[in-house]
């Protein structure tokens, strides 16, 4: 990942994981706008944590 940041956010109890670049800021708790590139997306199953 380099010089990446990896964020980690909840949405409706589901856990997601973001990678920032070094010129994002944002704080805890802080509301943030997401967009998902799905081509790019890895989804795993909850109970296993196999990959879907």
């Amino acid at each position: 990942m380099g010089s990446d940041i990896l964020a980690w956010s909840d949405f409706e109890g589901i856990t997601l994981s973001h990678r920032l670049s070094q010129e994002e800021h944002c704080e805890t708790g802080e509301p943030v706008s997401v967009t998902a590139d799905v081509a790019k997306a890895s989804f795993f199953e909850d109970g296993t944590g196999a990959r879907l």
